[in-house]
């Protein structure tokens, strides 16, 4: 990541510049987890991965879902042992198959092939047999860091991900072709 550029010696800029220490001073900061400075402790969500935000004691997606469930009068504490993890999405149950789940455990394509040809037989059996897809190259990774799943269409998402820009977009009312640095942030704080 770029370091900022420094301002003039002497000016007010320069000796607040100067003040900051180097590993500071960058135009985007994603301190380490384990980063005293920036780390509220974890999550009180039992099983989330994501750190607390201040004095909530929550990541950020669970401050939000607090907010409407406390609208809806619901305990604080009855809430967070009940509430449920944020979890990394996973890949298509197919062996070969890194495309991110869409239905039963399948990617989308996997999930059409098994309710075409034996919906009645349990999915977990049917993806030890199937063959991955045939394709005439690996698909790029999903731009999320951190996501190792293969992209959605032609969309630069894994399927999961995708979903999420898709509703992000929506709630934004703008409809930008592609996600800003800024939204692939607040993406990225959705989920481990």
């Amino acid at each position: 990541m770029a370091a900022l550029t420094l301002a003039t010696a002497g000016s007010p800029l320069g000796a607040l510049t100067a003040a900051v220490r180097p590993e500071y001073r960058l135009s985007v900061l994603v301190p380490p987890r384990d980063n005293r400075l920036f780390n509220n402790g974890p999550c009180q969500v039992t099983g989330c991965r994501h750190m607390a935000w201040s004095r909530r004691d929550l990541c950020g997606t669970h401050t939000i879902r607090w907010f409407h469930a406390r609208q809806a009068g619901a305990d604080r504490d009855e809430w967070i042992a009940t509430a449920s993890p944020l979890t990394t999405p996973q890949s298509c149950i197919v062996d070969g198959c890194n495309f991110g789940r869409s239905r039963h455990g399948l990617c989308g394509a996997h999930s059409r092939r098994w309710a075409r040809d034996e919906p009645a037989r349990p999915t977990t059996d049917w993806a030890r047999t199937a063959a991955p897809l045939p394709l005439a190259s690996t698909p790029a990774r999903c731009s999320l860091p951190g996501c190792e799943l293969w992209c959605h269409s032609r969309s630069q998402f894994c399927v999961s991900d995708n979903a999420r820009w898709t509703d992000f977009r929506k709630r934004q009312c703008a409809r930008p072709t592609r996600p800003s640095t800024q939204q692939m942030r607040v993406l990225k704080t959705d989920r481990p």
